[in-house]
């Protein structure tokens, strides 16, 4: 369910370095083959190809897949040409395409489709123009437009939307301005600004916001200077800073911060170094400067991918050559520098696109024309 388009990253950090100077800004650094992209909804996944053409897979009850129809499918299925950024919500989701307008599908209920109804859709639609990157979540959506303005709609449990209360948005209102990047998977959200702060708003109980406390915030809060990238969990957060560090903080129960225990964190804690991606949901998934993925946390289903179903505490090898990844419920995805797309964990509605419905423990690539 994640993140602001890396085709915009790498093009901002041209820009970046072109400029280069003591007032620098640090921007987050793109993987290679940036073109390529994944995001992974509750029980639906989303690929973009380098062609531009969007697929889906998965569980497809309220339409999400934008294939027409409400079944399920356990290969993945063409949905859209001239994309470049896909988000998967729980139950929804949002194409990007290159002529920045913002399409939508699924579950609308809260009007997560950012179309001002709560009419579900099963194919997409336009809704927007004049967007530039945006994150899906569970029943919301986040919005970033061209003038690097954020905006926020749907459902507002623990004001995750930060509008400063926590009353359902039915269409998009502004948030903030100056933003670079925002995530948000469940119940709270983090933003990166312009100016490399990062932000945070939502559920706060385990410690998520990285304040201090577990009080939960209707409106984004500063949480900390000097950040390149960031993540957040379905109840943790994570952020690199430039010198590619990885820092986390909140739910903690499964091991998922990977710092050895199973402790929850108020504040942010150094967790490693030479890390480039990372991607959590209540499993961690991190991709180092070398191009190995690792991983920790929860496992009940071998989504850490390792062959088996026991938790980690603390980050474990996985796999050579990956040049993106992502986590989502239950289910992990990566890309390999083979412009290839593997999966593992559950795959009961065909998430893991490999024609089947077999759980996997082990990482399987998926069938992909």
């Amino acid at each position: 369910m994640k993140h602001l388009h890396r085709s915009l990253l790498l093009l901002i950090s041209a820009v970046i370095i072109f400029s280069c100077g003591k007032n620098r800004k640090v921007t987050p650094s793109p993987p290679d083959g940036a073109n390529l992209q994944i995001s992974v909804g509750d029980n639906h996944t989303l690929i973009l190809k380098a062609d531009g053409t969007a697929w889906s897979t998965g569980f497809n009850g309220t339409g999400q897949l934008g294939d027409g129809s409400l079944t399920a499918r356990n290969t993945p299925v063409k949905v859209l040409d001239n994309v470049k950024a896909i988000a998967a919500g729980y139950s929804h989701s949002l194409f990007l395409k290159t002529d920045n307008t913002l399409w939508a599908c699924g579950n609308n209920l809260h009007g997560e489709l950012c179309d001002g109804t709560a009419v579900p859709q099963t194919i997409p639609v336009q809704v927007m123009t004049g967007v530039k990157a945006m994150e899906a979540g569970e029943r919301y959506s986040f919005i970033i437009k061209t003038d690097n303005s954020l905006w926020s709609v749907g459902e507002n449990k623990n004001g995750r939307l930060g509008d400063g209360t926590t009353t359902n948005i039915p269409v998009p209102v502004k948030i903030l301005d100056n933003v670079l990047q925002v995530s948000s998977v469940r119940s709270h959200t983090l933003i990166l600004k312009t100016d490399n702060t990062l932000w945070a708003c939502g559920r706060n109980d385990d410690g998520q916001l990285g304040d201090g406390t577990t009080t939960d915030r209707w409106t984004p809060q500063k949480m900390t200077d000097d950040v390149k990238w960031i993540t957040a969990g379905a109840l943790s957060s994570f952020a690199i800073k430039p010198d590619n560090s990885l820092w986390a903080c909140g739910n903690n129960s499964s091991g998922q911060l990977g710092d050895g225990t199973t402790t929850d964190r108020k504040t942010l804690v150094k967790i490693l170094d030479d890390v480039k991606e990372v991607s959590g949901f209540s499993q961690t998934l991190i991709l180092k400067t070398d191009n190995t993925l690792w991983a920790t946390g929860f496992n009940g289903v071998g989504q850490l991918g390792d062959g088996t179903t026991d938790n980690k505490q603390t980050t474990i090898k996985i796999l050579e050559s990956v040049m993106m990844v992502e986590a989502g419920n239950n289910h992990s995805h990566v890309i390999k520098m083979d412009n290839s797309f593997w999966g593992c964990g559950a795959n009961t509605h065909g998430q893991l696109g490999d024609g089947t419905n077999l759980l996997r423990k082990l990482f399987v690539k998926m069938s992909l024309q």
